[in-house]
């Protein structure tokens, strides 16, 4: 019987081990926390009494995730998605402004005229992703060593509030900083959304576990004793034998999961029997992990004979933050938008999503609130709890006025934009989460070059991530599957095994329908660049130039139109002409 080993139970590596079950492999999955899902989990916690599951940060799919909704329609689970067609931008005291689509023609016009930014920014930041998607394949190399940001500080046509709105949809969609960011990567992921713009993505209408991970891990685990599954095996290295080929790992095993480990930003690894003897690898190994626990396995021997992989030191993670803010039982939050919002006058790039208005069965408002930008939080704790028990987590401690903790700060942010009453929140229910030791790719100006393919210098090793070379490019849970089934794939068509496993890659259109838009519109894009310009230096920002414009001539028209009756004796016109 062939069999494969396969490190990480994230959704990269349940998707190889599920294909390679179907083909009649035997399965051995290995995973550092006690449950399966990675950074799509959905779990309970120890101290858990009301059987919440927790996760981090909400997710959102895509209609070009092709490889992922192949699984959800084979596992028929597609009820548990519920389409969004906007997103929100929230700024403090202000109306609520929203975007239709973003990348759909047939919403152009209303996304410029949403309010978001002034109508000419507004174009100007819709004539800047046309502008990125006409950027020749060619030049993708040059478009990796630019940022978004510096993209859109390269084009003459751009402002400030165009380049604002391009840096709050990168970090709502990937929830990393856009400063950094390949614009590469984001040229990408808005050739594949353009493709199919409509609805803009899908959302989780229950909990990650139920909806998606659940299922999945059923599915491997029919497969009876040709799927083994070792939790709480955190591996950190590998032996070598004369022919360069993995032959065992070296691991140890956890007293808890490291992934959730109340000890926040700082997790450490504390394993309950850390000399375990090497596990041997019998047939070929997967390693579904994030770069830096697979930098921790490039040791001197490993380096030597596959040098390649020394290069993912150069690749960057990030953390990130969540919160799970919950209100008392019959609380709700009045006018919550059902959609993503952007908070855009906050500190640390956050969003949030009101889960309660798309789960069943919720009592209160619930809202999901993700911190993007959150390395200057790693200087207080995540949080504070009182009362804790191991039969209870506690009530975290909300001082608003005077925040010392990480969720403080950003609740604080969040109570300043959507103002709510600390004393309706439910304390024992809310929580932090940090991913710090399991931090995020990011898709980071230079990177491309650092990151590895599928297929190693190592006879029997391969790998998966958001991080190998795939075609989805950008970090997304598309570009996880898809890098799990190209490895997968590798190990297949190594044994010989039948049938081959697809691996789908999504449409997109050439870049050249972008640049005739870009050549047509153009004129139109330094119109609107000189619209923005008027607009601050006669200190309307806002956008309301054009209407005082407006209402100047309207003005200037009905004084000439009474001047006109005046002279003329119209009916109703005031006349010192005396009547005869």
């Amino acid at each position: 019987m062939r069999k494969v080993t396969i490190v990480g139970a994230g959704i990269a590596g349940m998707s190889a081990a599920l294909r390679l079950l179907e083909r009649g492999f035997h399965v051995t999955l290995l995973e550092q926390d006690d449950f399966m899902g990675g950074m799509l989990r959905a779990c309970t916690f120890p101290d858990e009494r009301n059987g919440d599951r927790h996760e981090h940060s909400y997710h959102m799919l895509m209609n070009w995730y092709l490889n992922l909704w192949d699984i959800i329609d084979e596992l028929d689970l597609r009820d548990n998605w519920s389409p969004s067609f906007a997103f929100y931008f929230l700024s403090k005291g202000e109306p609520n402004h929203k975007m239709l689509n973003v990348g759909s023609p047939a919403d152009l016009l209303r996304n410029v005229t949403s309010g978001c930014a002034p109508l000419p920014d507004m174009f100007l930041f819709m004539y800047s992703m046309i502008d990125l998607l006409a950027t020749p394949m060619h030049q993708d190399s040059l478009l990796d060593e630019q940022s978004v940001n510096g993209f859109m500080a390269s084009r003459k046509y751009s402002t400030d509030r165009a380049a604002q709105l391009q840096q709050k949809v990168w970090e709502t969609v990937w929830a990393i900083p856009s400063y950094n960011a390949s614009a590469k990567g984001y040229k990408n992921f808005l050739k594949y959304g353009n493709f199919h713009p409509t609805p803009q993505i899908w959302i989780f209408r229950k909990n990650k576990y139920d909806a998606l991970i659940g299922p999945i891990e059923r599915k491997l685990r029919s497969y009876g004793e040709r799927f083994t599954f070792m939790p709480m095996a955190y591996v950190h290295g590998m032996d070598l034998d004369e022919h360069g080929r993995v032959s065992a790992l070296r691991w140890s095993q956890m007293d808890h999961s490291p992934s959730i480990d109340p000890r926040g930003w700082h997790k450490p690894r504390v394993p309950k029997e850390p000399n375990r003897p090497p596990l041997p690898v019998d047939g070929d190994l997967i390693l579904a992990v994030t770069p830096g626990a697979m930098t921790r396995m490039v040791d001197t021997p490993v380096f030597v004979r596959a040098p390649k992989l020394g290069d993912m030191h150069y690749l960057n993670s990030v953390p990130m933050a969540s919160v799970e803010l919950h209100f008392k039982k019959g609380v709700w939050l009045k006018n919550v938008p059902k959609d993503v919002c952007v908070l855009m006058d906050a500190k640390y790039q956050m969003t949030f999503l009101d889960y309660s208005q798309h789960w069943p069965h919720q009592h209160s408002t619930f809202l999901y609130v993700t911190c993007s930008d959150c390395e200057a939080l790693m200087s207080v704790p995540p949080e504070t709890r009182i009362g804790a028990d191991e039969h209870s987590p506690g009530r975290v401690v909300l001082d608003l006025a005077h925040p010392t903790t990480a969720i403080e700060f950003l609740l604080q942010q969040l109570n300043e934009t959507m103002p709510f009453d600390v004393n309706e929140v439910d304390l024992e229910r809310t929580r932090i989460q940090t991913n710090r030791g399991e931090d995020l790719f990011a898709n980071e100006t230079g990177s491309e070059q650092f990151r590895p393919d599928t297929v190693t210098n190592l006879p029997n090793l391969f790998l998966a991530g958001t991080y190998v070379r795939n075609y989805a490019d950008v970090a997304t849970i598309e570009g996880a599957v898809t890098s799990g089934l190209m490895a997968a794939e590798a190990v297949r068509e190594r044994s010989g095994v039948m049938p081959p496993i697809t691996v789908k890659h999504a449409g997109y259109h050439h870049e050249s329908v972008f640049g005739a838009l870009k050549l047509l519109w153009a004129p139109y894009a330094y119109g609107a660049k000189l619209w923005s310009m008027a607009n601050d230096a006669y200190g309307t920002p806002n956008g309301n130039l054009m209407n005082q414009w407006i209402g100047a001539w309207a003005s200037l028209g009905n004084l000439i139109d009474r001047g006109r009756a005046g002279a003329t004796g119209a009916p109703g016109a005031r006349s010192n002409i005396p009547r005869p």
